[in-house]
């Protein structure tokens, strides 16, 4: 589990990034961020109903925080980030959504 400080928990945090931050879109997911105001990198995961019933969204969060722990070291400097999964991450396998995730953090050049 990600500790506390490095969770985006609150609506007008999530609110805040949509409309200050930036947007780059994936294959299988949509990336938001910002430059962070904490010390420690934050990330907050959506999944609407689109993507499925609630077991299949927490099945695909579960799967987006088991990537972003092997992701997080690498990354350079402090930012709040929101990954929103699109329907299409469903259909993807581990390895592809592994690379759909890094591709689309190193085009931000967040890592």
């Amino acid at each position: 589990m990600l500790a506390k400080s490095q969770r985006i928990t609150q609506g007008r945090d999530f609110s805040s990034i949509y409309k200050s931050g930036k947007r780059l879109g994936g294959r299988f997911i949509i990336v938001y961020y910002r430059p962070g105001e904490t010390a420690s990198n934050r990330v907050g995961f959506v999944v609407s109903k689109k993507v499925g019933k609630a077991v299949v969204r927490n099945r695909v969060k579960r799967r987006l925080r088991g990537l972003w722990r092997e992701i997080m070291p690498g990354l350079k400097g402090t930012f709040d980030i929101v990954i929103s999964a699109r329907p299409s991450i469903i259909q993807s396998s581990s390895e592809e959504l592994r690379e759909d995730l890094w591709y689309t953090l190193k085009k931000a050049e967040l890592c």
